[in-house]
């Protein structure tokens, strides 16, 4: 095959020489090769293609009157392929036959086997450790197109050509190398069951949240461990990068803080639908019930309050909620959504559930351990709070019995408290009364006191001490006034009591001290005569006279003589 079969053909020696074709599946024209005195030579070239196995090969002469066909011979081609061979666009070969193209790069390969009879088969294969591709043609050339990928790299591309008795390779085989960006994945490796989006977690294991990338070129960059809970990232971990340089590791709980999505992102330079950094995510849910950290464990209040008892928690799969009355299941509950701080940033609230009972009016009664009861198929779980409801008073904290019993006793003891205080108040009065006046070393003033039949001048303003200035007949009294700009240990002086023949000068508001009556009735009129005690004797009686204003007669006096 691609062989050039050179054909001749004799004609006798004419002049002028016959005009002669070499026909095989089509006919081509000759040239004289020699020609002699006996014969013309006449020569053709043409190349063996597959189509003139079996065909005949003859010669036609024509002259002028008559054309000559020779005898027939027929062409008989062996099977062989002889080269087989790489037609690569629009990329070359590096020395070391490795070719370099990108992730999605596209890779045209032709193969070819032109001299081959009868026609090939012909197959590229493209192989590596994670990819497998056979490509297969009849013809002399096959061509295809192909799109690389990631699996690709490392690959060897061969291509081979066969036919019935042989089967050839082409001379070399390519080695390919893609770039491409990272591919992220996410495990469990602690754990036996779980897939490359997520784990349900039901045990208190610890486990390790192992991030792999693979990429070429393999210098790689890991950005810290993102925790989501719902649409909020709660926090920012740094893991744990392997010796290989292609993992990265977190190592979390199971409990209800370390619940949520979590997010691995990698990057090495090369970018894939336009983003410089690849992510994996996975998922960690605790498949049991868990109550929250910040529940409460013991309420308080005072009797007729309003309280609600609650515990927050989280239950993925179907839970029973039960409450407890120290023991006693006769409690009923309802559930609220309820918004929480996260465990890891107290400013990000996170969704979660909360089992509440309402207690409105509490009693002492209510006062108890009031224990709520969460199960599922993983499980049951518990937490407890205690109420202490105070009394506002003493009296409050009793019931029943008791409470008419302290009443009882509280009447007895308040009305034996009056009984006493009513005793002690009698006995002071009486005592009062009965003591001894102390003896003074000096004797008290006399004092006139009114009575029905003296009338103090001390209830007229308008009296200056001095007796009237006409000549009735009525008698004037007026208490004498007391010097006391000095304080003189003195007796008491002389008091005139007020009865029915005596009336003091005091309930006549008329009355002045400095005059007489301006009648002429012949009523008394009685005056204290001044006392003069400016002097500090202490053995000195105080001095009292009373006379009559109207004709000076004296009525009495302590001064031992009479005017």
């Amino acid at each position: 095959m691609g062989d050039v079969l050179n054909l001749q053909c004799q004609t006798p020696y004419s002049i002028p020489p016959p005009l002669v074709q070499i026909c095989l599946t089509t006919c081509y024209r000759t040239q004289t090769h020699d020609s002699t005195r006996t014969l013309n030579l006449y020569n053709a070239h043409v190349n063996i293609t597959a189509d003139m196995n079996g065909s005949n090969v003859y010669c036609t002469a024509t002259n002028s009157d008559q054309t000559i066909i020779s005898n027939y011979r027929k062409i008989q081609l062996e099977e062989d392929i002889q080269d087989v061979f790489w037609n690569l666009s629009p990329v070359s070969i590096l020395p070391d036959n490795t070719l370099t193209l990108g992730e999605g790069d596209l890779l045209n390969l032709t193969c070819e086997a032109l001299k081959a009879f009868p026609i090939p088969t012909i197959e590229i294969n493209i192989q590596s450790t994670n990819y497998n591709q056979s490509i297969v043609s009849t013809g002399r050339m096959l061509r295809s197109n192909v799109n690389a990928t990631h699996e690709m790299n490392g690959a060897i591309i061969s291509c081979s050509a066969s036919i019935p008795t042989k089967r050839v390779e082409a001379n070399y085989k390519i080695q390919l190398q893609v770039l491409y960006a990272p591919i992220v994945s996410i495990s469990v490796p602690n754990v036996a069951t779980n897939n490359s989006t997520g784990i349900n977690i039901n045990n208190s294991t610890a486990i390790i949240l192992q991030c792999t990338a693979d990429a070429q070129p393999s210098n790689l960059t890991f950005s810290p461990w993102q925790h989501y809970i719902g649409n909020e990232l709660i926090r920012e971990v740094q893991g744990i990068e392997g010796g290989d340089g292609k993992s990265y590791s977190l190592e979390v709980s199971t409990d209800l803080k370390d619940a949520g999505l979590y997010i691995c992102t990698v990057s090495n330079g090369i970018n894939r639908n336009n983003q410089t950094q690849q992510t994996a995510s996975y998922r960690l849910n605790t498949v049991k019930a868990e109550f929250h950290i910040n529940n409460i464990t013991k309420e308080g209040g005072r009797i007729g309050d309003y309280i609600e008892l609650y515990k927050i928690y989280t239950c993925p799969m179907d839970c029973n909620i039960t409450w407890y009355k120290d023991g006693t299941r006769d409690i009923t509950s309802v559930i609220e959504y309820s918004r929480i701080p996260s465990y890891y940033n107290s400013t990000i609230l996170i969704p979660s559930n909360k089992t509440v009972i309402k207690l409105t009016s509490i009693q002492l009664s209510d006062t108890a351990t009031y224990t709520c009861n969460i199960c599922n198929i993983n499980g049951c779980i518990n937490s407890s709070v205690e109420l202490t409801v105070e009394a506002t008073s003493i009296l409050e904290s009793l019931e029943g019995s008791d409470k008419q019993l302290v009443f009882g006793i509280t009447g007895g003891a308040i009305f034996a408290i009056v009984i006493l205080l009513i005793i002690i108040v009698i006995l002071a009065v009486i005592l009062r009364r009965n003591k001894p006046v102390k003896k003074n070393p000096t004797k008290p003033e006399m004092e006139i006191m009114e009575n029905a039949l003296y009338q103090s001048a001390d209830l007229d303003p308008t009296f200056t001490g001095t007796t009237s200035t006409n000549n009735e007949n009525r008698l004037v009294y007026a208490q004498v006034q007391k010097d006391s700009s000095k304080k003189v240990a003195t007796k008491p002086e002389m008091e005139i009591m007020e009865n029915a023949m005596y009336q003091s000068a005091d309930l006549d508001p008329a009355f002045t001290g400095n005059n007489t009556s301006n009648n002429n009735s012949s009523e008394l009129v009685y005056s204290q005569v001044q006392k003069n005690s400016k002097k500090k004797d202490n053995n000195q009686k105080p001095e009292s006279v009373y006379y009559n204003t109207t004709c000076d007669e004296v009525l009495y006096s302590n001064t031992g003589a009479s005017e």
